[in-house]
């Protein structure tokens, strides 16, 4: 199985290797690869960064949506990116929309109901 150097290191940090298995895994990067296990470590580094870019997307749309809003203007794009967001997802996480969904809502009635007694 050929791995890339950022797949020995992160399952090195998880402590899935011991120290044997990382060294011998260095090794191996280190010595001439095959035309195959070139292609197979670019795939390998390539499926790598687009899971962490995944995951940053991820974090970056749970931090907006739990971002309390500070206009009517931010309430209402808010309101927007979450009708969105439930007419795109076509398998909606339960746990996302009961958790981060609800509470971003909550969030822009609480701005409303405030800009309306004032």
């Amino acid at each position: 199985m050929t791995i890339s150097r950022r797949k020995l290191e992160k399952r090195r940090e998880l402590n899935f290797y011991s120290d044997e298995d990382y060294a011998a895994g260095l090794a191996k990067l280190e010595a001439s690869p095959s035309e195959i296990q070139k292609i197979l470590m670019r795939l390998n580094e390539a499926e790598d960064a687009d899971t962490e870019a995944r995951s940053d997307a991820r974090d970056a749309e749970r931090a907006l949506c739990e971002t309390p809003p500070t206009t009517r203007a931010g309430a209402l794009r808010l309101l927007r990116h979450l009708a969105d967001f439930l007419d795109e997802d076509e398998v909606v996480n339960d746990l996302y929309v009961g958790d981060v969904v609800g509470d971003a809502i909550r969030n822009v009635v609480a701005l409303l109901e405030r800009e309306a007694l004032s």
